[in-house]
C-alpha cells in the first residue's frame, strides 16, 4: 500500500509540473465554464420570474448554479479521453510493463488536472459570491455538509469508473469521438449542470434517475 502511495505521488507531481506550464489555459477554461454557467443561470432566473408555479425560487436557482461550479470541477475526470489517446498512439501497451496499475496512473493524472483548475477557481468564486450574495442561501447542519462532501467523493468515484469502463470501447472502435460526444450530451442534460432535475417533467426525471449522470452534479 505504501509503495502504491509513493507511485501515485510521483505521477501526481509529474503531471502537476506539466499543468503548471498550462496554468493560463486552465484559468481560461475555468472562466469560460463559469461564464457559461452564469449565462444558463440567468436564463433560468428569467424563466422563473415569468412563470407561475415554477418549482424553484430565485435563491434556490442562484445557490444551485453557484454550487454546481465547484461540484462539477470536483467530480470532473478526463479518463475516457486519456485512454483513447493512449490506445490510439500505442502508448497504452507501455503500462503492461510498468510496475503499477494504469488506473493508479490515470487517477493521479486526473487529480493533478483537478488541482490546477480548483486553484484557478479559488480567487474567482468569492468575487462571484459577493455579486450574488443577497440571493445565496447556504443552510444546513454539520451532518448535512458532511453528506455533501461524501456525495462529491462518491460522485467522483462513479464518474471515474464510468469513464474508464466506456474508455475500453477504444480497443474496438477506430474513432470514439462520436460516442463520447453522445454521452457528453446526455451527461450535460441529465447531470443537472444545465437543467436542474427539479424542473424536469416527470418522464425525463424518471429517465434521469435511471442514469448515472445525476451523481456528477445534481445529487451532491
Amino acid at each position: 500500500m505504501v509503495n502504491i502511495h509513493k507511485k501515485f505521488l510521483a505521477v501526481y507531481k509529474a503531471w502537476w509540473q506539466e499543468e503548471l506550464e498550462y496554468r493560463v489555459a486552465s484559468f481560461t477554461w475555468i472562466i469560460n465554464g463559469l461564464i457559461g454557467t452564469l449565462f444558463i443561470m440567468v436564463l433560468w432566473l428569467t424563466t422563473a420570474k415569468n412563470s407561475q408555479g415554477f418549482p424553484m425560487t430565485v435563491s434556490q436557482i442562484v445557490t444551485y448554479f453557484l454550487l454546481s461550479v465547484p461540484v462539477s470541477r470536483l467530480t470532473q475526470v478526463w479518463s475516457w479521453n486519456n485512454m483513447e489517446e493512449k490506445v490510439r498512439d500505442g502508448e497504452f501497451t507501455n503500462f503492461l510493463l510498468k510496475p503499477f496499475s494504469y488506473l493508479t496512473f490515470d487517477l493521479a493524472e486526473n487529480f493533478a488536472r483537478q488541482s490546477m483548475r480548483l486553484l484557478t477557481l479559488v480567487p474567482v468564486i468569492p468575487l462571484v459570491y459577493l455579486f450574488f450574495r443577497n440571493d445565496v442561501q447556504l443552510t444546513g447542519s454539520f451532518f448535512v455538509w458532511l453528506l455533501f462532501v461524501l456525495a462529491i467523493i462518491l460522485g467522483l468515484v462513479v464518474r471515474f469508473w464510468y469513464e474508464n469502463v466506456l474508455g475500453i470501447s477504444t480497443f474496438w472502435l477506430i474513432d470514439v469521438y462520436g460516442v463520447s460526444g453522445l454521452f457528453g450530451t446526455l451527461s450535460g442534460i441529465f447531470s443537472g449542470s444545465s437543467i436542474p432535475l427539479a424542473v424536469m417533467p416527470p418522464f425525463l426525471l424518471t429517465v434521469a434517475k435511471l442514469l448515472p449522470f445525476r451523481f456528477f452534479t445534481s445529487f451532491p
